[in-house]
């Protein structure tokens, strides 16, 4: 594969003013407000008090947010540019993620669930934006449709779900030692955890820059969160997730798959306990899980866990229409207030901070994430995925905005002329001897072929300057050999301060 490249300064002229602040990151706060069983109206800034590890903090950015205000309208590209802007049209109201999980679904169960979903798809408001992603048997993410709010084709997605084995390992340990079972009951557990945990990282990446409320919707019977005989502990890596998601300002919403349950359902050994009664509360799943009890039915300390840290729901043992519980999660962003503070520098410890807020409203009940991850300057990011491993993920990633054009060179048709532009937002930079100082990671890979093709690029820009580059990025520019490639190629940029990632798939024509 051939890889050429050159990075393009943009020329100095009459400097915009910045919108970048140096040495601070915004931390926005979604929060849902309900009073009565419906939206809380006609809260304004003054109403609301946010702490951050119990200290107060000014609200410096107050916005109000519902259905029925859409979002700018946004022009889609011209003829051989590519972006992986998500679109920002009228029609996208909210944006919810339909996250099926057949790996930790019963297949007889996912009959259902899919039943109920082509129902939710049929009755959904047309507003609003959904993407239907599955978690297969192995553990890996397919995109059975992407965002969109057109009703023939989520109709048609809906319909090409079917059900799938969960490939749940053969619990029969015979012949096994003590030991040796209790690993391979071990790597049962944990092995779902981490599937579980890389999809929502992955989705979390591709919506990190859609506009408006943002939901997923998990539907699913999950795993256990804690194993006291197996000391098994999944809540670091569902932390993970959740930071993920908070990160990418989005809500995670569990409906349950299992629908109507008796109260006692799954909770003992009698087939005919179907007395109704309300699941139990979170503050008794962590006492019991202090006390090292297992948590029945399976599964649902984890999704109450994942929900409560990002600001969402878990709708269990509700009702056998599950369709309902979807269209609640997504209605449930029908007004959001979203509050933003800058951390003080002295703040920036690389910690995990505390998140409350409260209201100056009697009767309003609130929703919000709890917490998020503020990093130190030079700092390694936690966790970041790899240049490959972001390469072969089957959604684009937008924490970092990028737009693509592409023309053939007029010598050798399977060579594609490549520029690439960055919108430098949301990367990150030291500020020394009045300069910007970052660095970001550019990769290539054909489709069809096995070579991967990156090459670090470090960014320098004079403070007088950067006003300019913020506005209209920084552009590179690459040549690049499609020899042997099928269907499409991919373009990769990730910072290499913070890990944040952006990727463009661009189709190759004639293939």
């Amino acid at each position: 594969m051939l890889f050429g490249f050159a990075a393009i300064m943009v020329a100095q002229q009459e400097q915009p003013e910045a919108t970048f602040r140096t040495g601070t990151k915004l931390v926005e706060v979604d929060v849902v407000a309900r009073r009565n069983g419906a939206p809380a109206t006609g809260l304004s800034k003054g109403d609301f008090t946010l702490l951050d590890n119990g200290k107060k903090q000014a609200i410096a950015i107050f916005s109000v947010r519902s259905r029925k205000t859409g979002a700018d309208a946004t022009v889609p590209p011209p003829a051989g540019i590519f972006s992986n802007r998500v679109a920002r049209g009228a029609d996208a109201a909210s944006t919810t993620v339909i996250f099926f999980d057949q790996m930790n679904t019963p297949q007889t169960l996912q009959a259902y669930a899919i039943a109920r979903i082509a129902k939710f798809i049929e009755s959904r408001h047309s507003v609003d934006r959904i993407g239907i992603y599955t978690l297969l048997g192995n553990g890996s993410l397919r995109v059975v449709q992407e965002l969109t709010s057109n009703s023939e084709l989520l109709s048609q997605a809906a319909n090409r779900l079917k059900t799938r084995d969960p490939h749940r390992r053969d619990s029969d340990t015979t012949g096994m030692t003590q030991h040796e079972s209790e690993g391979y009951a071990a790597i049962g557990i944990m092995g779902p955890a981490f599937a579980v945990k890389g999809a929502l990282e992955q989705i979390a990446r591709h919506i990190a820059n859609v506009p408006g409320r943002k939901n997923v919707v998990w539907i699913t019977t999950a795993f256990p969160l804690y194993v006291l005989e197996l000391a098994i502990d999944c809540r670091p890596e569902m932390e993970k997730a959740a930071r993920a998601l908070n990160d990418a300002n989005a809500a995670l919403y569990v409906v349950d798959a299992r629908g109507l349950m008796g109260a006692l359902d799954g909770l003992t050994a009698i087939s005919n306990a179907e007395t109704p009664g309300p699941p139990p509360s979170p503050r008794l799943i962590a006492m019991l899980m202090q006390r090292g009890e297992p948590m029945k039915p399976r599964g649902l300390d984890t999704e109450q866990m994942l929900s409560g840290l990002t600001g969402g729901v878990t709708f269990f043992n509700k009702s056998n229409a599950l369709e309902e519980s979807i269209q609640t999660a997504v209605d449930d962003g029908e007004l959001t207030y979203t509050l933003g503070f800058y951390p003080k520098e002295s703040e920036q410890d690389g910690s995990l901070h505390d998140l409350k807020v409260a209201v100056r409203r009697q009767g309003v009940s609130l929703r919000y994430r709890r917490n998020y991850l503020i990093r130190r300057e030079g700092d390694a990011a936690d966790g970041r995925p790899t240049l490959e491993q972001l390469l072969k993920e089957p959604l684009d990633a937008t924490q970092l905005e990028l737009r693509v054009g592409v023309s053939r060179d007029t010598a050798r048709v399977e060579i594609l002329q490549v520029k690439v532009n960055v919108d430098l937002h949301n990367v990150e930079f030291k500020h020394e001897n009045m300069r910007r100082l970052g660095a970001v990671d550019l990769a290539f890979h054909v489709e069809g072929t096995v070579k991967m093709t990156s090459k670090t690029v470090p960014i320098d820009i004079p403070d007088d300057q950067f006003a300019t580059f913020l506005e209209q990025g920084l552009n590179m520019v690459a040549s690049i050999d499609t020899a042997g490639g099928v269907e499409a190629f991919r373009v990769l940029v990730q910072d290499r301060a913070t890990g944040a990632a952006g990727s463009v798939t661009v189709p190759l024509a004639n293939r």
